[in-house]
């Protein structure tokens, strides 16, 4: 018998982690290789945008225009909220996904 709450806990803290204590290992596993694969990715792209926008800010610079580095560029913004926002509704969807598989394993036991 599978405590629904500690599986809600345990995939606060480890993506995927709730489905395997429920005995969803196969689920619980793409989990969290998606938050892996999609945490590369989004590192990936944060970076390749950080650098052009390094680059177009030294051609500023060089040309003469004033230029704020710290002023986010639109690229980077919308790149962070948009991955922030699937992230987030990712973690919610795997907390409650783990919650009800504990749910249904315990009742049907």
């Amino acid at each position: 018998m599978k405590n629904a709450g500690l599986a809600a806990v345990i995939s606060l803290f480890v993506p995927g982690g709730g489905q395997m204590y429920a005995g969803q290992l196969t689920r619980g596993f793409i989990i969290l290789g998606s938050y892996i694969v999609g945490g590369i990715i989004f590192a990936v792209i944060l970076g390749a945008t950080a650098v052009s926008s390094n680059e177009s800010l030294i051609r500023d610079a060089m040309a003469g225009r004033a230029v704020n580095p710290y002023a986010p560029t639109a690229s980077i913004s919308a790149v962070g909220v948009i991955g922030w926002i699937v992230l987030v509704g990712m973690w919610i969807w795997q907390v409650y996904d783990a919650y009800t598989i504990a749910n249904k394993s315990s009742s049907q036991a």
